[in-house]
């Protein structure tokens, strides 16, 4: 697990980056499983030669612009990792959970 967070590449693989739709945006979290998720989006699990902060964003935003949210919501599901599809202030203010806090989370449910 150590490995997982010992590189600024593999430490990326948990951020919020920018689909094939533009102005969408998907959360990839690869935290635990940095590799299964960096290979989910087509690329190596370990890349030492990558230490620029900037050229690791880029590199894994190239990758996932490859697919929209809904088709990494599949792989995510299919590879068992976690991740989610960045809403709009508007898209949450459809939800449910417009106005719930901790402390009212049960009338929020």
């Amino acid at each position: 697990m150590l490995q997982a967070q010992s590189i600024l590449y593999r430490r990326l693989s948990a951020n919020l980056y920018e689909t094939k739709i533009p102005g969408e945006y998907f959360h990839i979290h690869g935290s635990l499983e940095a590799g299964k998720t960096l290979n989910m989006v087509g690329l190596e699990a370990y890349r030492p030669d990558l230490t620029d902060y900037r050229e690791c964003i880029d590199t894994i935003e190239q990758h996932v612009k490859q697919f929209t949210a809904a088709e990494l919501e599949v792989m995510n599901a299919r590879e068992r990792q976690a991740g989610v599809t960045a809403l709009t202030w508007e898209e949450f203010k459809q939800t449910s959970h417009v106005g719930c806090t901790s402390s009212r989370l049960s009338t929020c449910l």
